[in-house]
């Protein structure tokens, strides 16, 4: 009998402390990773340097975003975890929604080698050179303004070049000659895309060889700019002068494209 009671009362308290445990609650966030498609990672030439990495993927909704970037160091392998939250009540569509995020990784202070970057699955690996260690020997103040034995003065360091923007021909996809309001000038629409954010749209050069016409779009890009890899769309109008050219059939070139 006191058997059968005790057991009775054990179970009478795991009821008990079952109905005190606390319930999610539906509004609570509902927390996942983020899916990640790609990364790319940029070194920016500086002293020490400087490495970031851009990770794109997709989002499963509108309503999910990003929560925590949290970034790790074992041994030469960084890992990145890219967190998610949802609000559990919201109702949204089940179309993917595209996600760029950068993360700069804590590089100062590591030795030279080959490192692993894994962001929530995808790997990629970037290489340090040399030491990426600032001197630890403190400057030394002269006094009385003389220079310390030894040490050059700032008039004999050597220059840093100015960095050089880098030129290249624009990405043409598709070219448009347009009917003329004006009978001397023919309207060209030109379509294509740039390499990325840093890049414009730098010289717009023609000329008449022939039966041809030869337009030569150049871009322009800061030599060390530390941009996304995204492409970016233009479309340049071109008004084409075509004062006292004769009657006739011509062709039309926009770096390397025909018309």
């Amino acid at each position: 009998m006191k058997r059968y009671l005790i057991g009775v009362l054990l179970l009478i308290a795991i009821i008990a402390l079952a109905g005190c445990a606390p319930s999610a609650s539906a509004d609570d966030p509902q927390a996942g990773e983020a899916s990640v498609d790609s990364i790319d990672i940029m070194i920016l030439e500086s002293f020490p340097v400087q490495v970031r990495v851009i990770a794109r993927g997709t989002l499963p909704d509108g309503c999910t975003t990003i929560d925590t970037v949290n970034t790790e160091l074992e041994s030469n392998t960084f890992t990145v975890t890219i967190t998610t939250a949802r609000s559990a009540d919201t109702r949204c569509s089940k179309k993917d929604v595209p996600f760029e995020e950068g993360i700069s990784l804590p590089v100062v202070g590591l030795k030279a080698g080959t490192y692993t970057v894994n962001v929530n699955g995808t790997e990629d690996t970037f290489t340090l050179a040399v030491d990426n260690i600032l001197p630890t020997e403190p400057p030394t103040t002269p006094t009385d303004g003389e220079t310390p034995a030894g040490r050059p003065t700032t008039d004999d360091l050597p220059r840093q070049p100015e960095p050089k923007p880098v030129t290249d021909l624009a990405d043409v996809e598709s070219i448009e000659v347009q009917q003329p309001s004006n009978p001397n000038v023919v309207p060209i629409v030109v379509r294509g895309y740039l390499r990325d954010g840093c890049t414009k749209i730098d010289e717009i050069n023609t000329a008449q060889v022939g039966d041809r016409f030869i337009i030569s779009i150049t871009t322009v890009r800061p030599e060390d700019a530390m941009c996304t890899q995204a492409i970016v769309s233009f479309e340049e109008v071109i008004e084409l002068d075509v004062e006292g050219v004769p009657a006739g059939d011509y062709v039309l070139e926009v770096n390397d494209q025909r018309a």
